[in-house]
C-alpha cells in the first residue's frame, strides 16, 4: 500500500479538519483526535481503493500522454504517417479503457512502437 494515498483515503473520512496520526499503512496503529469516530479497517480499505484506482488511472495517462508527445512530429503535415504508426498511436489512445489491478501498472500492456 501507498502512505500517501493511505492517509489522503483517512483525511476523505475523517475531514480535513480533524487530526489523526498512523505508522505505514498499519490501521491498529491509527489514532483519531477529539470526538470524531475512528473510521472502520473497511472504510479505510475502500477509500484506499478507490483513491488507488484514481492515482493509477492518472499515472497511466501521464505515461500514455508522454508517449503520444514523443510521437506528435508524425501529425505534422508534411509527414505522412504510415498505417503502423496510427495504428500504435490509436492503441496508445485507447490504453485507457484498461484498468490497473493493483498498486503498479503491471497489468497493463502499452502497445510496441512501430520501427
Amino acid at each position: 500500500m501507498n502512505v500517501l494515498i493511505y492517509q489522503k483515503a483517512i483525511d476523505n473520512l475523517l475531514g480535513n479538519k480533524v487530526g489523526f496520526t498512523f505508522e505505514g499503512t498499519n490501521y491498529s496503529t491509527l489514532e483519531v483526535n477529539g470526538d470524531t469516530t475512528k473510521p472502520t479497517e473497511d472504510e479505510v480499505n475502500t477509500e484506499y481503493a478507490k483513491l488507488n484506482t484514481v492515482e493509477n488511472l492518472a499515472e497511466l495517462r501521464r505515461q500514455r500522454d508522454a508517449l503520444l508527445a514523443e510521437t506528435d512530429y508524425m501529425g505534422n503535415s508534411d509527414v505522412t504517417m504510415s498505417d503502423a504508426w496510427k495504428t500504435y498511436r490509436q492503441a496508445l489512445r485507447d490504453i485507457t479503457s484498461q484498468t490497473p489491478s493493483d498498486d503498479t501498472l503491471s497489468n497493463i500492456t502499452f502497445p510496441t512502437k512501430p520501427s
